[in-house]
């Protein structure tokens, strides 16, 4: 049964200046958990983590039983001592995989996150936008914890997370090589959520997309990342 690791950073299942009520997290595991199917496993420290022994060393055997990691990318995940462990752990024990270790690992995004804040581990990593950008440039979230409106959307960003993980899974059990690799230009702006259907789309019939995003800041590597993209 494939057990995938939600990653969390403890203020992203809060509301700001409320540390009792649920938050973020909580509705993310709980309308996930209705989409999965075939006996997928969501794993979570506040519902599952009961082993009695040092934590660190019981951390680390449920990463390493993991099939995948599922972070939750915010401002504060790289901050914490504890996400960074999580993420450098279970790359460790991904060991020498048929796939890139990056295959194994989906990023959700409830809000934007500076480049300069991603860890290291997760830089290129394709992940899901759980908000858009408005035509006045505005970020709106599709939802930003319990007691607030749900967008419809964000149910759409579900099911794309959903899909990401089914296909990643067929290409785990059945080494399915690509059927295409795709180049999927850069978008605008106002064009990031058609962007990231297209991209989802193409991933759902196993295809390879490139460029991994985010694009390098220097001019010289940048042409380097297009190039090798090409």
């Amino acid at each position: 049964m494939p057990l995938i690791f939600i990653s969390y950073a403890s203020e992203d299942d809060r509301k700001l200046g409320d540390s009792v009520s649920r938050g973020w997290v909580t509705a993310f595991d709980e309308a996930l958990k209705l989409e999965l199917r075939g006996g997928l496993k969501l794993w979570r420290d506040k519902r599952d983590f009961a082993l009695p022994g040092a934590i660190g060393e019981n951390l680390s055997i449920e990463i390493k039983n993991s099939d995948f990691l599922l972070p939750v990318l915010s401002s504060f995940y790289g901050e914490k001592e504890y996400t960074r462990f999580e993420i450098a752990e279970f790359f460790r024990s991904l060991g020498l995989k048929a796939l890139e270790p990056t295959d194994f690992i989906i990023p959700v995004m409830p809000r934007p996150v500076p480049e300069d804040q991603i860890p290291t581990y997760l830089s290129g990593v394709r992940w899901v936008a759980f908000f858009e950008t408005n035509a006045d440039g505005k970020v709106v979230p599709f939802f930003e914890g319990f007691g607030r409106e749900i967008s419809p959307k964000y149910f759409g960003a579900i099911r794309d997370v959903v899909a990401m993980i089914e296909a990643r899974i067929k290409a785990q059990q059945g080494q399915v090589k690509p059927a295409a690799t795709v180049y999927l230009a850069h978008p605008a702006i106002d064009q990031i959520d058609p962007h990231w259907s297209v991209s989802n789309e193409l991933a759902s019939k196993k295809c390879r997309v490139t460029p991994k995003t985010p694009w390098p800041a220097n001019a010289a590597d940048a042409r380097s990342h297009l190039s090798k993209a090409l």
